[in-house]
């Protein structure tokens, strides 16, 4: 441990880990810092190639199975600008980070390994665009693993913290329904139809979805996060749009879902003598964590660590927040771990996706290691 843990924890580590922080972008306008992991791959005498629209792609070694390392590179956007508030910043640090390692002991990997630095992954748009530009093939992806730091943590920095196999985070399914009515005076409410009225009506509706159309053990939520119509408070709206999200963990759920959405949302507008549209903005599958991948990932951590520093949740434990390396998770045997960046009542209380998030950069060493590891011993 002590060797790799020297290897991955130096000053350009921390460099890039600053940099990246205050250079925040977001979805696929990655300019400054696609520019900036180019230079460092390059700086470190590795080859790259850009993938999809703005994704890199690098690999290192020659050997017969091809392991697959992700870091995400976007930002959140915030009132006034952008904010790393997710810790994609530190992925991408680490990855670097393990990049360097891995080309300094190139002749001692067993392994091809594929670097992918990806955009976009805040809406869930970034792996599968690097998919369909070939980042799984030449050479042929054989297993994947991604890591995510998460502060606001009950373990110390440094912990692993990787759930059960199968499907372990939701897929997630971003959609508009635009209700279109007829606009009126306020005064004459039977000379309009309003759009208010009847999308009023479709939120209620859409509820009943989790209360009397899904079994006790079929996960999902809905969520109407955005609602808005109209300028003028004695006037009817010609228009209203609302805007929502929808998790599941089974597909066949997911699809069941995505279709109630739109059947009750039109046929309510109908009700009403309205129109709704229903359209699908962007979405990812259920993340699944493959048997033989998470076994052989978490077993590395414990020898590399300590098992005082490796937690395995009980199967059934799953998180909430979706993540679109799911694409790759269908395609391509594939483990995940959530890596502690900061406890709670040491100062890091803030949660992910938060304006006041704080991580702890000591966990940058850790997770560098560990996929250095894993690709010099998998």
């Amino acid at each position: 441990m002590k060797k790799i843990m020297e290897l991955t924890d130096n000053n350009k580590l921390y460099e890039d880990y600053e940099y990246l922080m205050q250079n925040p972008e977001t979805g696929f306008d990655l300019k400054k810092t696609v520019d900036y992991v180019a230079k460092s791959l390059t700086d470190a005498d590795i080859e790259y190639t850009m993938c999809g629209r703005c994704g890199i792609c690098a690999v290192i070694g020659k050997g017969k199975k091809t392991l697959l390392l992700r870091a995400d590179m976007d930002a959140l956007p915030m009132e006034g600008g952008a904010m790393h508030a997710c810790g994609h910043h530190m992925h991408t640090a680490m990855l670097l980070g393990t990049a360097r390692v891995l080309k300094q002991n190139e002749d001692k990997l067993s392994c091809t390994v594929k670097l992918m630095f990806q955009s976009a992954e805040e809406i869930l748009s970034g792996a599968k665009d690097m998919i369909e530009n070939g980042i799984l093939e030449n050479p042929k992806t054989d297993y994947a693993f991604m890591l995510h730091v998460m502060p606001s943590a009950d373990y110390n920095t440094g912990t692993f913290i990787f759930a059960s196999d199968g499907d372990v985070a939701p897929s997630a399914d971003y959609f508009d329904i635009v209700v279109s009515g007829k606009a009126s005076h306020g005064a004459r409410p039977s000379e309009g139809r309003d759009p208010v009225i009847a999308g009023a009506n479709i939120l209620c509706a859409l509820q009943s979805i989790n209360s009397r159309e899904l079994g006790l053990y079929e996960d999902a939520t809905i969520t109407i996060g955005s609602i808005s119509a109209g300028n003028a408070p004695n006037a009817i709206a010609d228009s209203l749009t609302m805007q929502g999200t929808m998790r599941t963990f089974s597909e066949d759920t997911r699809e069941f879902v995505k279709r109630r959405i739109e059947e009750i949302s039109m046929h309510t507008a109908t009700a009403m003598r309205t129109k709704a549209d229903v359209s699908y903005t962007s979405g990812c599958p259920a993340f699944k964590n493959d048997k033989g991948v998470l076994d052989a990932v978490s077993d590395l951590a414990r020898e590399l660590f300590g098992a005082d520093k490796v937690i395995n949740l009980p199967k059934g434990q799953r998180g909430g927040g979706s993540e679109d390396f799911a694409y790759v998770s269908r395609l391509v045997p594939t483990a995940m771990a959530m890596l502690c960046a900061g406890r709670k009542d040491e100062g890091y209380e803030y949660p992910l996706h938060n304006p006041k998030v704080k991580f702890d950069k000591k966990a940058l060493p850790y997770g560098s290691a560990l996929m250095a590891y894993i690709a010099f011993n998998i």
